[in-house]
């Protein structure tokens, strides 16, 4: 006969992978680290970054002028959360 067990704790991590970046395998092309698990901010032209990357890149009116990748005109499509 089975022994009855208990479930103590239960960790669960789910990382949520958005397709649409360009980025090879989700990393932050500023820093080289994986994007999830951090608050990222996507571009119109698909590129995505830590926020705390594009951070140092603001212009003098604190917007981000260019990508950092292909220095098309920065237009932000979207940010996530941490």
């Amino acid at each position: 006969m089975a022994r009855p067990y208990k479930i103590a704790k239960v960790n669960i991590s789910i990382n949520l992978v958005n397709n649409d970046y360009k980025t090879t395998n989700n990393i932050c092309e500023l820093c080289k680290t994986p994007l999830y698990g951090k608050g990222c901010i996507v571009g119109k032209c698909h590129h995505a970054f830590h926020k705390e990357c594009v951070r140092g890149l603001h212009g003098a009116n604190n917007t981000l002028i260019s990508c950092p990748i292909d220095n098309s005109a920065w237009h932000l499509a979207y940010t996530t959360f941490a």
